[in-house]
């Protein structure tokens, strides 16, 4: 499953109603996400966490670069990343 357009503070109270669906996923692309900002990638802990807590594999594929510029200025990037994914 892919994420499209803007992660923020604005788009995540939406996407967290999807939350379900982009965990049977087990895989999601972030390539076509334009911007982020902290509450993106607080979005991005709360699907790894829930996905942990119900002993389901989350991956995060193809993280653009503003986003995985935040990603590594709060280093989450062990958290949240596998190496490819960059």
């Amino acid at each position: 499953m892919a994420l499209k357009g803007a992660l923020n503070m604005a788009t995540t109270p939406v996407l967290l109603r999807q939350a379900g669906e982009l965990l049977a996923s087990g895989e999601i692309d972030l390539a076509e996400v334009t911007t982020a900002d902290s509450a993106g990638v607080a979005f991005l802990l709360e699907l790894k966490r829930r996905a942990l807590k119900a002993g389901r594999p989350l991956r995060f594929s193809r993280c653009p670069a503003q986003l995985l510029g935040l990603i590594t200025f709060f280093e989450l990037e062990d958290a949240l990343l596998t190496p490819e994914a960059a």
